[in-house]
């Protein structure tokens, strides 16, 4: 009976599973704001990220607020350019100094994807149309949960 428990112990502690790491959720960007100068919309926050796979923001666009809260659409993700569809929108390394404040532009031509695509696709802002932006901190192909707040602005 004593052999049979030792090696019932034996095997449920040796089995080679180990406690996965858990996942540590990226700081959400705060105090995201907006404002319209030379034909673009821009946009300004503060974000502190040091996560040692944190690799930058994505900034969303849509004209519908409810599109940036769906994780299952997200609205339209804003790119640098043209070429940069595999990267986040503002590219950045992990920092630990301070919270920084960071700026991006969104262009009257601008270029974005949708969830799950590589397609690059570009649109106009429309004249009086109301946008809708966030951002979301992202790193090692996934992106956060938390997503700064919501702005709109009307071009």
């Amino acid at each position: 009976m004593k052999k049979i428990i030792s090696l019932l112990t034996f095997l449920i502690f040796s089995c080679g599973i180990e406690n996965p790491e858990s996942a540590v959720e990226f700081g959400a960007p705060l105090g995201l704001q907006s404002w319209l100068s030379n034909s673009s919309i821009y946009i300004s926050f503060y974000g502190f990220n040091n996560e040692t796979y944190f690799e930058g923001y994505n900034v969303y666009i849509s004209d519908n607020p409810a599109n940036l809260v769906s994780f299952d659409k997200l609205g339209r993700k804003v790119l640098k350019d043209e070429n940069s569809s595999n990267k986040p929108s503002i590219e950045m390394t992990p920092f630990s100094d301070a919270p920084r404040q960071f700026f991006f532009e969104i262009r009257t031509t601008y270029y974005y994807t949708l969830i799950n695509s590589q397609s690059v696709l570009n649109e106009n802002l429309s004249p009086g149309t109301t946008y809708y932006i966030t951002v979301r901190s992202y790193g090692n192909n996934v992106l956060s949960k938390k997503y700064a707040n919501i702005v709109s602005i009307t071009y």
